[in-house]
């Protein structure tokens, strides 16, 4: 070390050299300020194994030095002994994992330059009641002020179980990604992620971050990257959340998933430029907040020129780009008075321009971009003076979507349910589809409202149990429910619209006002697809019905097709609920 000089280039060429950088990061040895460079000099296989996966039977083939060892089918979740999955496999792998670089006390901190190179052989297959050794599981273990470019993890197969030992573990979270599985003010540029398989089965009350290539962080940059891979998610929780046992420290949520990161933290800003997803998220349980680039993002994101391609199926809130973005902070947070700070007020918004979602996004909200967008400080209940409620604070430009959009409750072309949106040239050729429950496999503790937990939220999310008998549950051809002021310019949808319960709406499926602004603009939009209602809903009409049962929280299929539907072309339902 001594000897070096600062911003000197180290080379690798070997699995032994990267466990070398392993031991030399664990010993205290790297500093950021020794501006070192990490250079691969060629492909290095951290293992024996390879991985094939074939997107059109949904298999990934494995191999050991370089001979086939088993097939594995993710449509049953079992092992074969061929391409022709007839013939069952007790398939187990050899030898221990990969250990991550460094570790969340001990992170990269330094640039690593891939050289044009692979990674390949990542595998790890565990079920222990211990974090630490599951949310480690890629190539490093943590990025802090690093710069990773031009590599590719070409194969991986992760099968993790976390098994909670006790029952306080509600405020336990974990990470993982095969990149990194905590990823702090770094910048990820040039790298991809293919042929890979991440099955996470959380029976725990703790939370997890999923992502493909980076599971959680704050402040990153990912810039022409591309993550492609089979995302499987379960929460068969142990104390599963109802609406009996909800409290201030139960959200519902198992956590948060997305190709390129599961969760991005509040205290600084997540920019993605010229980046792309494909492949698929199914969550098994309609557990987790789900997004093609990022699941849930706490801060004000910045999106220029991003496709995902990658379907999400039976999400509790999806995204084609970002399931989830709650613009508040520490940061942000309001002083003594119940304001927002004057330096702060006027300084944060989501920003999307050019995104683009091909895939079909299926969720109890669903969103052909974004799934929900919302601010924190807007929803407050004495709603602060100082805050200008005539200031947009989603912003899409010239984004397109024309994957199939499935909803329960929210659902939009554009948006699921927007927090003051400002869209400008955008458009849906997607159908928009308002499903039953059965459809999405939802499950009691997903549709616990959050309100239950976060006063701040009850004025957001007012749909899911006791309410979608009313007229809340809605979708529209670009946003199915918006909060606050709204400004939609040069926007069109073009898809067809099907309802079996939701408020529906050629453009918008409801609006709601909260505050004293009530502003809507709408200019040079259309929409000309055709919106149907479910041939065994009733008439349109704003009157509700009242519960088949005495049960209040009675939300079974039938009893929600019986309620009355309202449509119309461009708007379905104009509500203002401010006194």
């Amino acid at each position: 070390n001594s000897s070096l000089p600062k911003g000197a280039t180290i080379l690798l060429e070997s699995r032994k050299d990267l466990e070398s950088l392993d031991s030399y990061i664990n010993d205290g040895m790297l500093r950021s300020s020794y501006e070192y460079t990490f250079r691969l000099n060629n492909d290095i296989a951290v293992s024996d194994y390879t991985f094939r996966y074939d997107k059109s039977t949904k298999t990934i083939s494995i191999y050991y030095k370089d001979t086939l060892a088993s097939v594995y089918d993710e449509n049953t979740f079992s092992f074969y002994t061929d391409e022709s999955l007839q013939t069952p496999a007790d398939f187990t792998f050899e030898g221990t994992p990969w250990k991550p670089v460094g570790s969340s006390s001990q992170p990269f901190c330094a640039t690593f330059d891939g050289n044009g190179h692979k990674i390949t052989g990542l595998w790890n297959t565990s079920s222990d009641s211990s974090f630490s050794s599951q949310a480690e599981s890629g190539l490093f273990a943590c990025l802090k002020n690093a710069a990773i470019s031009d590599l590719t993890i070409d194969g991986a197969f992760l099968q993790l179980s976390y098994e909670a030992d006790s029952d306080d573990t509600r405020n336990n979270s974990g990470a993982v990604g095969l990149l990194s599985g905590y990823c702090d003010n770094s910048t990820i540029r040039n790298c991809h992620l293919q042929n890979a398989f991440i099955d996470i089965e959380n029976h725990s009350d703790a939370s997890f971050a999923v992502g493909g290539l980076c599971g959680q962080g704050d402040g990153n940059v990912f810039e022409n990257t591309s993550a492609s891979a089979s995302i499987h998610l379960s929460a068969r929780q142990k104390n599963p959340i109802s609406a009996e046992n909800a409290s201030e420290d139960s959200s519902g949520i198992a956590g948060a998933c997305g190709m390129l990161m599961g969760y991005s933290d509040s205290n600084h800003s997540i920019t993605l430029s010229n980046c792309n997803t494909s492949g698929h998220i199914v969550d098994h349980d309609s557990s987790y907040i789900a997004g093609g680039l990022c699941g849930e993002i706490i801060g004000s994101p910045i999106l220029i020129n991003c496709q995902n391609h990658a379907d999400i199926l039976s999400a509790c809130i999806a995204g084609g780009l970002i399931g989830f973005i709650e613009m508040y902070s520490k940061e942000y947070a309001l002083d003594s008075s119940g304001k927002i700070p004057s330096d702060t007020a006027d300084s944060f918004c989501i920003y999307i321009n050019r995104a683009v979602n091909t895939a079909s996004i299926n969720g109890i909200y669903a969103g052909g971009i974004v799934g929900i967008s919302y601010d924190y400080a807007y929803f407050v209940s004495d709603f602060p003076s100082d805050i200008d409620y005539y200031r947009p604070l989603t912003i899409l430009i010239g984004s397109e979507n024309s994957g199939t959009i499935r909803s329960f409750s929210r659902g939009g072309g554009m948006i699921a349910l927007a927090g003051c949106p400002y869209l400008k040239d955008c458009s849906n050729c997607g159908m928009i589809v308002n499903t039953t429950a059965g459809a999405i496999s939802v499950k009691d503790r997903s549709l616990i409202p959050l309100a239950k937990y976060d006063p701040a939220n009850a004025k957001l999310f007012t749909a899911d149990i006791g309410n979608i008998r009313k007229v809340s549950a809605c979708i529209g051809g670009l946003i199915g429910q918006t909060y606050h002021s709204t400004y939609i310019y040069n926007c069109y949808n073009d898809a067809d619209i099907k309802t079996n319960f939701a408020v529906c709406g050629g453009l918008i499926g409801r609006t709601t006002e909260q505050n004293p602004c009530k502003t809507l603009i709408m200019e040079n939009c259309f929409h000309c697809g055709t919106i149907h209602v479910a041939s065994n809903s009733t008439a349109p009409a704003i009157s509700t019905v009242s519960p088949p049962s005495s049960d209040p929280e009675d939300t079974s299929a039938d009893h929600i097709i019986r309620r009355p539907v309202l449509t119309a072309s461009l708007i379905g339902y104009c509500y203002n609920n401010y006194n």
